[in-house]
């Protein structure tokens, strides 16, 4: 693992910008699942690690949370905390599904699971990580795909 350093910056800024997401997690009754949530969409980190982190993945990160704070938008931060931690896992057919299920670690997901399927949310909100975590971890690496 070569110089790491400007990568976990980028990590570090990322979660640093999105504070108010793990102060959502704790003060908000309806958002009391989600830390667990993230916790399991996290596993593919320490199943399938990366050798060096995606370069995209982190420039998508930085500007997405960057955009985030000039213009005051949450959920852009929370986007860039997806891909800043999705860019230390190996390149897959099942990686951009798995990235697109961290919406469901954000606020946003209890907003219109509540309002559009309320019975089903907290089922949709533990099951999609897991199977999108269990299809990254068992999917085999992209030899061809680096970015």
């Amino acid at each position: 693992m070569k110089n790491l350093a400007p990568a976990l910056a980028i990590v570090a800024y990322c979660a640093l910008s999105a504070l108010v997401l793990f102060q959502t997690w704790w003060n908000i009754p309806a958002e009391k699942f989600s830390w667990l949530v993230f916790i399991i969409w996290l596993t593919p980190l320490a199943v399938k690690r990366a050798k060096k982190p995606s370069k995209l993945l982190l420039i998508v990160a930085l500007g997405a949370t960057l955009f985030g704070t000039l213009g005051s938008l949450n959920m852009l931060k929370y986007i860039g905390l997806a891909c800043a931690l999705a860019s230390f896992v190996t390149w897959s057919w099942a990686l951009p599904i798995w990235l697109l299920s961290a919406i469901v670690w954000m606020p946003v997901f209890n907003i219109l699971g509540a309002h559009y399927f309320p019975l089903v949310a907290l089922p949709l909100k533990l099951s999609i990580p897991l199977f999108t975590s269990i299809a990254v971890c068992l999917s085999k690496e992209d030899p061809n795909e680096s970015f």
